[in-house]
């Protein structure tokens, strides 16, 4: 019973066959399996001898022999044949070896990013079956050569067989996507014809020792180069997020951080890395990115001016900061300047009043002077101006601007009389202006940082920083009061005789309106205003400072309006944006 069996069988299959075909050398085979062995070689598979022909024969003796062995031997399905056709004869029959075949073992198919390397050449297939070659225009087998490396998307089942075939993933060069390879050997003993090389997860940041190219597979060839890329040239920088090394000959390559495409890693040097948390504050509108080689695809989000981001992975190149973040529900590379870098929570800003930061509002007839101390990201003071005053006065403003002073005091009189006084913003370099027109006396004994009031009649009032009092023409209630106040809000004269003073103990005011000193100095301030930081009189027209507001009469300039506007919302917007950034500081640490 054996005997007949072992003719039947298949020398290449080791199956029983069911269309038997002879070779020129008089050896019979299975139809299909004698074509694939004929399409790779030129041997006999039985003698090892070259074939003369390779013409094939129907076997029609040997075809009514089987058909008539099958019909007294009845056969079921195995196990592993039910759905592939193929079978083992029950226990009657003479048994099969089990290595005719392989078995399935594993629950096929397999999905994920595998990397194979060949151990010979391999023929490509446009299915996983034997009986689908991918053929050239020609008619020719197309093939893939030992040692080479592809990168593999799926592991299945053959459709007719229980060879495991792999799936050329998409990744690789367009001519080889979605073809097919065997992992194993066609025909007993099965021996594998790949081996999978580990595909380990290792971001680093690398500089380019020597130019090269991208290629679509661990394999630099020129079937493999990404066409149209652009060459990563030396000492350029790039990221890579996985490593695959050959075994034996220790060759690797890396993969493109967000690219699928490889580089060998001899072209590579390891750039050094921090993965100490920082925090960086975006200066600018700042594109997030999903590599750092390239900036030619588009950001994936964009961090806006002033927020702030931390990164847990950075480098530098000289002066520029390369972070990979994590915002907008993204993670990718932002680039920054180092000094974006907050070594530490940034400190409180424009945290005193508004109104504090006004040290001029002068009303005075047809003259007004507003200055305006605008509070800047780093805690420093640029100043702005507002005005309608004499061309000397003018002059010397542009003077401390010029050079590097700040204005801190001034005063403007009814005949065009004016002071000045300005310092450096370390304190150095005080310095101290009149008109030529003030009163000799004061001309003569004025200092700096002094809080000045010009009246009629060559009329004058100084407070020095010191407190002591100089005067001409003005009332001994007056003076008695500034020598004994605490702390002084505001003084000055009105007309011909009106004089009026704010300080702690309240308001005074000679011969001028009852409603002045009752809603203006003496009046509580408006809700939500804060105390009253400067009061400046003149005719039937006002302007007082307040902490976080101010007022003004109907018929003050409409530009010395507007700027205190924007001045207080610009200070409250500062403040409030900088509280904003510090809780964001402390909750990103």
């Amino acid at each position: 019973m054996v005997e007949p069996l072992d003719s039947f069988v298949c020398p290449i299959t080791q199956e029983l066959m069911v269309d038997p075909v002879v070779t020129d050398d008089g050896h019979s085979y299975e139809h299909e399996a004698i074509k694939r062995w004929l399409r790779a070689n030129a041997t006999s598979p039985v003698t090892n001898l070259p074939l003369r022909s390779k013409t094939l024969l129907p076997n029609h003796a040997l075809k009514r022999a089987i058909a008539d062995f099958r019909s007294r031997f009845p056969m079921s399905p195995s196990s592993s044949g039910a759905s592939t056709g193929y079978f083992n004869l029950t226990p009657a029959a003479a048994p099969v070896s089990t290595s005719r075949m392989p078995t399935r073992r594993e629950s096929l198919p397999q999905t994920g990013y595998f990397v194979y390397q060949l151990q010979e050449d391999l023929e490509l297939f446009t299915t996983p079956s034997f009986s689908t070659p991918s053929l050239y225009d020609s008619g020719g087998s197309r093939w893939l050569l030992s040692n080479e490396r592809v990168v593999v998307d799926q592991r299945a089942y053959a459709t007719d067989s229980n060879h495991v075939f792999l799936r050329l993933s998409d990744d690789n060069e367009p001519g080889l996507r979605k073809l097919f390879i065997q992992e194993q050997a066609e025909f007993s003993p099965f021996r594998p014809v790949v081996v999978r090389l580990s595909v380990v997860p290792q971001f680093a940041v690398f500089r380019v020792t020597s130019a090269t190219r991208f290629y679509h597979r661990p394999w630099a060839t020129v079937a493999s180069t990404v066409s149209g890329s652009q060459i990563l040239q030396q000492n350029q920088i790039m990221a890579a997020s996985h490593r695959v090394t050959d075994p034996e000959s220790g060759v690797a390559f890396v993969r493109v951080d967000s690219r699928a495409t490889w580089v060998p890693a001899s072209c590579l040097a390891h750039h050094p890395t921090s993965t100490a948390r920082v925090v960086v504050r975006v200066k600018a509108a700042t594109g997030i990115y999903a590599g750092v080689v390239s900036r030619a695809q588009n950001s994936l989000a964009t961090l806006q001016e002033g927020t702030l981001v931390a990164s847990q992975l950075h480098f530098n190149v000289g002066e520029t900061l390369f972070a990979r973040v994590s915002a907008g529900g993204v993670v990718g590379w932002c680039t920054f300047e180092s000094s974006d870098l907050l070594p530490q929570c940034p400190p409180r800003l424009a945290e005193q009043s508004a109104g504090r930061h006004i040290p001029v509002a002068i009303l005075q007839g047809e003259y007004h002077l507003l200055v305006l101390n605008e509070v800047q990201s780093d805690g420093s003071i640029t100043q702005k101006f507002k005005y309608c005053i004499p061309h000397a006065m003018a002059r010397q403003i542009d003077n401390c601007i010029a050079k590097g002073r700040h204005v801190t005091h001034a005063a403007l009189g009814p005949n065009g009389q004016w002071y000045l006084s300005g310092t450096k913003p370390d304190g150095t370099g005080a310095y101290c202006w009149a008109s030529e027109n003030a009163p000799w006396s004061f001309r003569q004994d004025m200092a700096v940082n002094s809080r000045v009031a010009f009246g009629r009649d060559g009329k004058f009032l100084e407070l020095e920083e010191g407190g002591q009092v100089y005067e001409y023409g003005t009332s001994t209630h007056v003076v008695r009061r500034l020598s004994s106040a605490r702390k002084v809000v505001a003084f000055g004269f009105v007309g011909y005789d009106g004089e009026f003073v704010k300080d702690d103990k309240g308001a005074y005011s000679h011969c001028l309106a009852g409603w002045f000193k009752d809603d203006i100095l003496d009046a509580k301030p408006p809700r939500g205003f804060g105390a009253l930081c400067s009061v400046s009189y003149t005719g039937s027209d006002y302007v007082a400072i307040h902490e976080h507001d101010y007022q003004v009469s109907a018929d003050v300039p409409g530009a010395m309006d507007e700027a205190l506007d924007a001045f207080y919302g610009r200070h409250h917007q500062v403040r409030n944006d900088r509280r904003r950034l510090i809780q964001q500081y402390h909750d990103l640490l």
